[in-house]
């Protein structure tokens, strides 16, 4: 019998071996390049959505205030295990007191946020705690690249004690890419469902101003060529109004 469970409930225990074909040590090197090109102060930076903290390990000891956050509070106490900290909370409400110069969001993360209001939250609460004269960087995964990748995401795999199955499906009219996973562990069967929504290019524009945000450029993702509605990933630079 399958038992439906929460994200990352199970899915943290093979979460690096899901993710293994990411290119952690050269995305950290895009965002360094990032604060590079606009000359970002980071003495204060936070990360939202760490995931597993891989991004972090190449990043850490950059910055001398360097916060982690993620909505998981599996994946929190995996880090923890690793004798690091991080802060467990939602992008939507965060917690902090401090402003930062830096904020960072990668690898599609925000479109975990299924519907305009959650993003306008979001983006909302970024500019609660950005400074005046900070940057925020996320990715947004765009249609084309749903369209054109969702059949690579369907796999199986063995890693550790875990057998699993990922089955992905981009629903063109109304923009939910699923992805669902079938794991089995010691015995018990459990199915996580993990849902994104593509929102259009120019959504993110309008969403952004309405949270006292602006796009002071955009680019394909990985490099610092203008993005356009055609790309399959967006890197929004942005500061406040």
């Amino acid at each position: 019998m399958e038992k439906i469970v929460k994200p990352y409930t199970v899915l943290t225990g093979l979460y690096d071996n899901l993710m293994e074909y990411v290119d952690y040590e050269g995305w950290s090197e895009y965002i360094l390049d990032i604060i590079d090109e606009y000359e970002i102060d980071t003495n204060s930076v936070l990360e939202l959505a760490a995931g597993n903290y891989k991004l972090y390990q190449f990043l850490r000891g950059n910055f001398p205030l360097h916060i982690v956050s993620d909505l998981s509070l599996n994946l929190v106490k995996t880090f923890h295990e690793r004798g690091d900290k991080s802060v467990c909370c939602d992008m939507k409400s965060l917690p902090f007191n401090t402003k930062f110069e830096f904020i960072y969001c990668t690898f599609d993360s925000i479109n975990y946020l299924l519907t305009e209001e959650e993003l306008f939250f979001a983006f909302n609460e970024v500019s609660k705690v950005l400074k005046n004269d900070g940057v925020f960087t996320f990715d947004a995964s765009l249609e084309n690249n749903s369209i054109n990748n969702v059949k690579e995401l369907n796999r199986k795999g063995k890693y550790l004690n875990y057998d699993y199955s990922q089955i992905s499906e981009y629903n063109v009219e109304d923009k939910i890419h699923t992805n669902k996973f079938i794991i089995s562990n010691d015995n018990e069967n459990y199915i996580e469902i993990h849902r994104q929504r593509v929102f259009h290019f120019v959504d993110y524009f309008r969403i952004l101003d309405d949270a006292g945000l602006r796009v002071i450029d955009c680019f394909d993702t990985f490099t610092f060529d203008n993005a356009s509605p055609d790309s399959e990933r967006a890197q929004f630079i942005v500061g406040k109004i």
